[in-house]
């Protein structure tokens, strides 16, 4: 048996926080990668080569980032949502 001890509150405020991250990261993300494409022609040869893969590894890295956060946050949104529902049947039924 589960137990829940936050409020929907809770939750859903933790929700639009990490929502929020992911807005953040993707923008910072956007942002350094388009720095670092321009650092594209600087290298050559085997230093461009081992750049392109470094670049590669972290731009694949950074999108796995924002989904995670993209998906905790609508996961978090979800449950607090479900937690609200939940709240106001019980409110309702003890109530009648």
């Amino acid at each position: 048996m589960s137990v829940i001890r936050a409020n929907h509150e809770e939750i859903t405020r933790m929700a639009g926080r990490v929502g929020q991250a992911a807005v953040v990261a993707q923008e910072e993300i956007a942002s350094c990668r388009s720095q670092l494409s321009s650092l594209n022609d600087s290298f050559t040869g085997e230093t461009a080569a081992a750049f392109q893969t470094r670049y590669e590894e972290w731009n694949t890295a950074a999108a796995e980032l924002t989904t995670a956060l993209d998906t905790l946050g609508r996961w978090l949104q979800e449950r607090g949502d479900l937690i609200a529902e939940w709240d106001t049947r019980n409110a309702a039924s003890v109530l009648s």
